[in-house]
């Protein structure tokens, strides 16, 4: 039998995080080999939280926020890439995310989408999520007292003065007109599978903000393609749009922010 030529020479090992690595004619190939039962405790073990891509991690940091996440305004490419090695670690429920986009944004979406070999639909869940971490970190204190205003004041509400300042609270809701004229096609509506707990980060958070699931979803899509895609990847002419959509949620989540606290304090001055 002849000699095996080095180039053909291989060995292997695992890394701590989760990768099978091997040696071949001197080169390292890292293969995606992580199985979440054998590796998961050892990856969170040699991880920092700030540095984990698996679901877990990501659920927390759109939920409930942790400081600043290496995720926070990654290129969208090393993001995919990270979350893609997880992929199957992932067995949770999965439900369908209804939502709609402007018609424009839309097929810029779709265009993006190719330029990254990715299908549609996962550029826009990718990117929904980049939105998230970005929208959690930044808007933290906001929506803290948002989320703390809304939790707290169904406890005080004692007697019918009280109970007619709380429903003023129903009169202010946060809208960037997703669903306008849905009728006249000028949106397009999406209805992906995505993960229960993406599903329910994006309820909770049109929930508390009063705000509709398409317009979460938009706030997030702005996000995302502003923030982890390279300058220039989106035409002026709509970043020009996003520029204004931003401006005004941060207009409308202000004055969201000031009712609560009005609200609250008219709500503790009533006996």
């Amino acid at each position: 039998m002849g000699e095996i030529p080095t180039t053909q020479f291989m060995t292997g090992f695992n890394s701590p995080l989760g990768l099978n690595v091997s040696v071949v004619g001197g080169d390292i190939l890292a293969h995606n080999t992580f199985d979440f039962q054998e590796d998961y405790d050892d990856y969170i073990e040699n991880t920092p939280i700030v540095a984990r891509f698996d679901y877990l991690t990501i659920q927390t940091l759109i939920t409930e926020g942790i400081e600043k996440h290496e995720a926070y305004e990654m290129p969208l490419a090393e993001y995919v890439h990270n979350r893609d090695r997880f992929a199957e670690c992932d067995e949770t429920e999965k439900r369908r995310l209804s939502f709609y986009l402007p018609q424009f944004p839309s097929m810029i979406s779709s265009d993006l989408a190719s330029s990254f070999d990715l299908s549609h639909h996962k550029f826009m869940i990718m990117i929904i999520e980049l939105g998230l971490i970005i929208f959690k970190y930044d808007y933290n204190a906001q929506y803290t007292i948002i989320t703390e205003g809304r939790k707290e004041l169904p406890k005080k509400l004692t007697n019918d003065t009280r109970r007619i300042h709380y429903l003023q609270l129903d009169k202010q809701s946060i809208s960037l007109g997703t669903c306008t004229n849905v009728r006249s096609n000028s949106t397009k509506h999406y209805a992906p599978n995505v993960r229960g707990w993406l599903y329910n980060a994006i309820s909770n958070q049109a929930n508390y903000l009063n705000m509709s699931m398409s317009d979460v979803v938009y706030l997030s899509w702005c996000f995302g393609v502003t923030r982890n895609l390279e300058e220039g990847a989106i035409p002026p002419v709509l970043a020009n749009d996003i520029s204004n959509i931003l401006y005004q949620f941060d207009t409308e989540l202000d004055i969201y922010c000031n009712r609560i606290k009005q609200v609250t304090s008219d709500i503790n001055a009533c006996y």
